[in-house]
């Protein structure tokens, strides 16, 4: 059960959590430079907020021209 968010601060597990997607994938992500920033000190990784709505909102993709995917796929 997901718990209201009441912190700035996410731990791995809760922004995991609010991306949809496991720990493992997260980690994943920042292995390949894919992924949200993090903040890390000593051998804690932490999420801010912002920066997760930061990075999803750059990975926000306009709608698709249904004029152009039709002129495209019947060329």
């Amino acid at each position: 059960t997901s718990e209201p968010i009441k912190s700035p601060v996410l731990e791995k597990r809760q922004a995991a959590e609010f991306l949809g997607v496991s720990e493992r994938t997260l980690s994943r992500m920042h292995a390949e430079g894919i992924g949200p920033p993090r903040v890390q000190y000593s051998r804690r990784v932490v999420y801010l907020l912002d920066s997760l709505l930061l990075w999803l909102k750059s990975q926000e993709i306009g709608p698709i021209d249904d004029d152009r995917q039709f002129s495209r796929a019947h060329r």
